[in-house]
């Protein structure tokens, strides 16, 4: 595949990941969450990233087989070869977009945890035994009576 073709390829699956991202970053700003929202975008963006993943050994193979180096300027210069700076500086600015999202949307995240477990512990506090264990699941209490015969 040539380098315009593979480049073309990345600029959809970036921007396509870029529009899971800022839809995740939505979800994430609703009250309450939309668990099954946030698992079917999780889901997406993973199948994204492996065709990305996948595309960018492509352009790496073939420029290798150019002998170009991959570095940002031998990419630079390989795409200008080949007409498509623009695609590759496309490329590029939807990296920087979707790093950014991807950041924004962990830090939201690290906050909601961090929430989550003060409210666990503040309920923890009022019942005086802990509610859940470290497994997420309820911890069992004895009722004092033995039901062996």
């Amino acid at each position: 595949m040539s380098l315009v073709a593979l480049l073309d390829r990345q600029l959809v699956l970036m921007d396509e990941l870029t529009i899971l991202l800022k839809r995740e970053l939505d979800t994430l700003m609703t009250n309450p969450i939309d668990g099954a929202e946030l698992a079917a975008l999780a889901s997406a963006k993973q199948s994204t990233l492996t065709a990305i993943a996948t595309l960018e050994d492509e352009r790496r193979q073939s420029l290798a087989r150019e002998g170009v180096e991959d570095e940002p300027s031998g990419m630079a210069e390989a795409a200008r070869a080949a007409g498509c700076l623009p695609q590759w500086q496309a490329l590029l600015d939807l990296a920087r977009s979707a790093h950014h999202l991807n950041l924004l949307n962990g830090s939201l995240i690290n906050q909601r945890m961090a929430h989550n477990r003060q409210v666990l512990a503040a309920l923890q506090q009022l019942v005086g035994n802990p509610l859940y264990g470290v497994d997420g699941q309820t911890q069992r209490r004895g009722t004092g009576l033995n039901c062996k015969a």
